[in-house]
């Protein structure tokens, strides 16, 4: 067992055909293609930075048997590890820039793990024992693992039972004696084309009258009848068109978020990979570990981003020559404590958690959420600051091409550079800049994980109202 590097990882890759689409047209070789190629760099980075000495710490964790592995497929037996999840969330966001494709997968692996012990325990069922040796199996081979959550949903004011079109939510459409045959569609699907196995869980919590809906298996990309089709929006068109550009790119090898919608055309699954089938009870379960473990991380993530880009909006002060403003110094001070607290809250988040009966470990409901809804309204409100900071030729310049173009390049060499910064220098950190205030991280940051209403309703839910009220009473008290 050895922890593969990163272009082992993208060796791994190349030798799967995976049926994926974008712009009309399927994509021969996804670790070629201009729109595929950076989510497959920056999964090959989780592998190459479990290398490094000084990341080794929060990168790998150590089996029971003693052997090294990535944490991103590591169960969490501690608070101490909850919080080296929290800081993992924040350093692959700084190194990356952008998503790191297998965060979905670290919280599913946790939340199968602890779901499965849990019906095993209450049913007699043989789903944990399935559960174990598919882990064993992506922690010696060192396999990249990702999540499916979102369905495609149909009405939103229907339940999966009551949809005219039954595939709405992804279901079990036959039983046979190997295994299982599931048709449906999950959406906003970050990466998962470039992982060796993704986890599909179910949407939401299933009624009795449902059993077709509650299912959690792991499929492989590369299986008969599953097919991708890729994001497409103003940043995946100028990534296909400037093929030879990178200052329009922002950040030239990792990009943007990548996401796809992930089709089930009637997939068979062997009851191996089968780890919830028909136990409708279990899915607000499964549901909760997941969405517990996934809004902690989703604040150090956002923080990992936030250090980019208060990074980037320094580097644009500079440029300017406005950092030495006690305004500009007001506004980058305002993003660093916004950033900072949410991070805080996750930290506590993790040290503020719980052992499970599986003896897994779960943070505090609570501070979990409020951490993700700390973290996505506070960096929403950054990237509004630095929206401010850029002065709009983020969004209004020229391109990279016309910057270098013989005839009207000089102009624009003239008029773009600043005192201390050439046109070049300036028009890349604006463009960088573009990616997040007028890219898709906006909506991401916001929806990932769950809108913040969602947040806010689980803060309703968990908290003890009755124990408030009635401390307020006996402080009410003259006795």
């Amino acid at each position: 067992m050895a922890i593969k590097k990163g272009s082992e990882y993208i060796e791994s890759i190349r030798k799967r055909k995976i049926d994926i689409f974008f712009f009309g047209e399927k994509i021969e070789n996804i670790i070629e293609h201009p729109n595929t190629r950076p989510v497959i760099y920056s999964v090959a980075k989780t592998y190459d930075l479990a290398h490094v000495e000084d990341y080794k710490d929060v990168m790998t964790a150590v089996r029971d048997d003693g052997e090294i592995i990535n944490r991103l497929v590591y169960i969490h037996k501690s608070k101490e590890d909850l919080y080296k999840r929290v800081q993992l969330a924040r350093l692959l966001s700084k190194e990356l820039g952008t998503c790191n494709y297998r965060c979905t997968g670290s919280d599913a692996l946790n939340a199968v793990y602890l779901t499965t012990y849990m019906i095993d325990k209450e049913n007699g069922t043989d789903y944990h024992e399935r559960f174990l040796r598919f882990l064993d199996y992506v922690q010696k081979n060192d396999l990249a693992v990702t999540g499916a959550l979102t369905d495609v949903k149909g009405s939103r004011a229907l339940r999966p039972s009551e949809q005219p079109d039954p595939d709405m939510y992804v279901r079990v459409v036959e039983e046979r004696d190997d295994g299982i045959i599931v048709r449906g569609a999950k959406i906003h699907q970050s990466g998962s084309y470039a992982a060796h196995e993704i986890i599909v869980l179910p949407t939401r919590a299933m009624r009795e009258n449902e059993k077709e809906y509650a299912v959690a298996f792991a499929v492989s990309p590369d299986t008969e009848g599953v097919k991708f089709v890729l994001q497409f929006n103003s940043f995946e068109a100028k990534r296909a068109l400037c093929k030879d550009c990178s200052i329009e790119l922002g950040i030239p090898k990792y990009g943007i978020r990548g996401t796809a919608m992930m089709i089930l055309d009637d997939v068979f699954i062997p009851w191996d990979k089968v780890f919830l089938y028909g136990e409708y009870k279990y899915t607000r379960n499964l549901i909760e570990y997941f969405t517990l473990l996934h809004r902690m991380a989703g604040a150090p993530c956002k923080t990992g981003f936030a250090d980019v880009v208060i990074g980037g909006a320094y580097l644009l002060t500079k440029h300017l020559e406005i950092e030495r403003s006690p305004i500009i110094r007001d506004k980058l001070a305002e993003m660093v404590s916004k950033s900072e607290a949410a991070y805080g809250i996750a930290v506590a988040a993790a040290y503020e958690g719980e052992k499970t009966d599986a003896g897994t470990y779960l943070p505090n409901k609570i501070l979990a959420n409020v951490a993700k809804l700390e973290g996505s309204l506070g960096f929403v409100k950054i990237l509004t600051m630095i929206a401010e900071l850029t002065g709009g030729l983020s969004v209004t310049g020229p391109s990279e091409k016309d910057l270098k173009h013989p005839e009207i390049g000089k102009y624009l060499q003239k008029y773009l550079k600043t005192g201390k910064a050439s046109a070049e220098e300036l028009l890349r950190i604006e463009k960088f800049l573009e990616l997040w205030i007028a890219g898709p991280h906006y909506v991401g940051t916001l929806q990932g994980g769950g809108p913040p209403q969602t947040q806010k309703l689980s803060i309703s839910a968990y908290v003890n109202w009755e124990e408030l009220e009635k401390n307020v009473k006996n402080l009410l008290s003259e006795e």
